[in-house]
């Protein structure tokens, strides 16, 4: 038995925790005081020299294919925080590699080993008694069949943190299927605010200091893993973690595969972020405040994630009516993203100019040789394209940098559908940005109302500097529109949007009938996605997504739609239809254009397409 396992029983919080979950379900105490014991063994872990460094040892070994790039310089003032302060470490989570880079990185850099939370599906033994013994923290995906795990997570955790552990997490719960962050998981980090809080009102507040959170970004070059992953989001099963797919894994690493970036945000108390979640949430309520501090936790992830060459590329290459393309052709559609990277200040790896075309076909080949790309060189001029099995792969790596596009693809979309729809521009643009905010809310992380529409007219003012002291015609927006060369809004939401098309006329052509549950419902329209990719009925096979139809089918549950006793619920059905295909329509607008403009047609293009809608 650990140490830590001894204290926490012999506690009085065990006890009393104890206590109330035996009266709340009326079960024996003594059998509840067994589950709970039981369970704290199952998440004993510690932290002992030797496996340590065997892990340390097979970490390096499993992450080989990598050179770390990581922004060091502040890495030695976190390193005198972590004395003083338990620090949370908050990576996004591309890759079963992830741990492995970020403990690799920190012991580089002169860091104790941490503590980190991994899914009970990787306790492989015998692998797992080591890792046990070196900080891993094995815990259960789902925490519904008995109230006393729950209870004896939160307590190990409380009891972690003040013991001045630091510990790292991934917020998201799991794997990204898409390349951009998934919304996250907010049990661990209520158990750590509540650990926080408990702290403060006993009688060792203070005692370890207080926890500081530490967002990190990991994001690579090359990720062998995604052609599994790419077959699963088209509806193959999961292979299950095993000790031959360890190995599998480790195999595929023995091949070079760039660099994995590591960033790291300014660490922030965790007690100011609970704070801001407050203001935010308008309330000190946990069961408000908690989803805004976990949407900010995500945000701070994603303002640290840097734009890399594949992401470039592919953004390049996908979504492009079906045609392979030059390289001056990805050049076209390059520039303007480069140029308002720079105008942002939006954070690179290090080296990315296309003002030569021997770079840009440098990482053409690292992504041919990975199978991302294809080309053809038997022409005038060699052709790039991404073959359409490798679609979702291609959008994985692309995805990683849509969180700093979001803005300005709504704004696109909003004023073509302001146009559309015609009155006031600006008053249409702004109501349209609000209604794809709210279709989007399970995609992407947005602001508060207030801050959204400084952002909207932050973009507005990029495009067009000076815009609030115009009167506004449709004319004179289309002209701004066919003057901005940046096109992002088929790339960044066109995909899912699409897709939620799909689910929506699959839910509409039940009329009020009843829907047996939303991940049936999302399985079930990936293949209907499919047909409708081959049938050219909808733009791209990446919105065959199993991840992007299961946050549509969220999205419709969470309007109320799934419910087949819901009022009038036939005739929401087919509003919410009519919704999706308008904001669709207008993306395809600008999907037109952006093909036009990339092969050098670039004579009135969006005025042509609205003209035409």
């Amino acid at each position: 038995m650990t140490l830590r396992r001894r204290a926490i029983r012999r506690s009085a919080e065990f006890a009393r925790t104890v206590d109330r979950l035996a009266e709340a379900t009326g079960r024996d105490r003594a059998e509840v005081a067994r589950e709970a014991r039981r369970d704290l063994a199952e998440l004993s872990s510690g932290v002992h020299p030797l496996s340590v460094r065997t892990m340390d040892r097979f970490g390096r070994w499993l992450s080989r294919a990598y050179e770390i790039d990581a922004a060091v310089e502040g890495l030695d003032d976190l390193r005198r925080l972590a004395a003083a302060h338990p620090i949370l470490l908050v990576p996004n989570h591309r890759s079963y590699l992830d741990a492995f880079i970020l403990r690799r990185l920190l012991k580089d850099h002169g860091f104790p080993p941490h503590y980190t939370l991994a899914g009970t599906n990787l306790a492989l033994f015998p692998l797992s008694v080591a890792a046990r013994r070196s900080g891993t923290v094995y815990i259960r995906r789902s925490t519904r069949d008995s109230p006393v795990y729950p209870a004896m997570l939160r307590l190990y955790l409380e009891h972690l943190v003040r013991d001045g552990a630091s510990l790292a997490w991934y917020v998201e719960g799991g794997r990204t299927r898409t390349g951009k962050l998934r919304t996250p998981r907010l049990g661990v980090l209520r158990y750590l605010v509540d650990g926080m809080r408990a702290a403060e009102a006993g009688d060792d507040a203070g005692a370890s200091g207080e926890p500081y959170i530490v967002p990190v970004s990991i994001v690579y070059d090359q990720q062998a893993e995604l052609a599994a992953l790419g077959r699963e989001e088209s509806g193959a099963q999961k292979q299950a973690e095993s000790l031959r797919w360890m190995v599998e894994l480790g195999r595929a690493q023995g091949t070079s595969r760039g660099r994995a970036y590591v960033r790291m945000g300014t660490p922030v108390s965790l007690a100011s972020c609970v704070t801001s979640a407050q203001v935010w949430a308008g309330s000190t309520a946990m069961e408000k405040v908690i989803p805004h501090l976990g949407i900010d936790v995500s945000q701070r992830i994603n303002e640290v994630t840097p734009v890399t060459p594949a992401a470039l590329i592919t953004f390049a290459l996908l979504d492009t009516d079906g045609r392979a393309v030059t390289v001056p052709e990805a050049g076209r559609v390059l520039q303007p993203l480069l140029d308002y990277v720079d105008l942002r200040r939006i954070p690179m790896t290090a080296g990315i100019s296309w003002s030569t075309p021997a770079e840009l076909l440098h990482v053409l080949g690292t992504l041919q040789r990975e199978g991302v790309v294809a080309s053809f060189t038997g022409g005038s001029e060699p052709v790039y394209w991404v073959p359409v099995e490798r679609t979702l792969e291609a959008a994985f790596y692309r995805n990683s940098l849509s969180h700093w596009f979001i803005n300005r693809a709504v704004a696109e979309t909003a004023l073509v559908m302001a146009i559309r729809r015609g009155g006031d521009v600006v008053a249409g643009t702004w109501a349209a940005a609000l209604e794809l905010r709210g279709l989007l809310r399970f995609e992407y992380f947005f602001t508060s109302t207030e801050e959204f529409a400084a952002q909207i007219r932050d973009e507005a003012s990029l495009v067009a500097p000076g815009w609030e002291q115009r009167a506004w015609t449709a004319e004179d927006a289309l002209g701004v529109l066919d003057e901005a060369r940046l096109r992002t809004a088929h790339h960044i939401i066109g995909p899912f949007l699409e897709a939620y098309v799909v689910v929506a006329e699959q839910i509409a052509a039940l009329g009020s009938g009843a829907i047996s549950s939303a991940d049936l419902l999302a399985r079930e329209c990936v293949p209907l996605a499919r047909q409708r990719y081959l049938q050219r009925s909808l733009p791209s096979p990446e919105s065959a997504s199993v991840a992007i139809m299961a946050n549509a089918a969220k999205l419709a549950e969470a309007n109320g739609l799934l419910d087949d006793t819901a009022p009038e619920v036939g005739s929401r059905r087919t509003e919410f239809v009519a919704t999706l295909r308008e904001a669709v329509a207008c993306i395809e607008i600008v999907r037109r254009a952006a093909v036009r403009e990339m092969t050098g047609d670039v004579a009135s293009p969006l005025s042509r397409g609205i003209g035409q809608g």
